[in-house]
């Protein structure tokens, strides 16, 4: 019996990727003081694709919000991080 291995390298070009998250239970505790942080603690390391890519975060919970608001209920949490001129870019 003979075995035969191939070896395959593949680049990966991230020019046109396109990144979806969806957080079921935005609105909530752990969303706000967990998930987003998290988030935006991977975007700030350079761990989402580059910035020419598209990353849209979609949240979906039971409280009714509007963006403006959404994003004034978890700043606070967001302060604890990183510098303020690129947490102003991520919210």
């Amino acid at each position: 019996t003979t075995t035969t291995t191939t070896t395959t390298t593949t680049s990966i070009s991230h020019q046109n990727d396109k990144l979806a998250i969806i957080v079921i239970g935005a609105s909530g505790d752990l969303a706000k003081k967990y998930t987003f942080p998290s988030l935006y603690n991977l975007y700030n390391l350079n761990l989402l694709p580059p910035s020419t890519s598209r990353i849209a975060i979609y949240g979906y919970g039971r409280t009714k919000l509007s963006t403006t608001t959404f994003r004034e209920k978890i700043r606070p949490y967001m302060n604890s991080i990183s510098s303020s001129s690129s947490r102003r870019k991520y919210l």
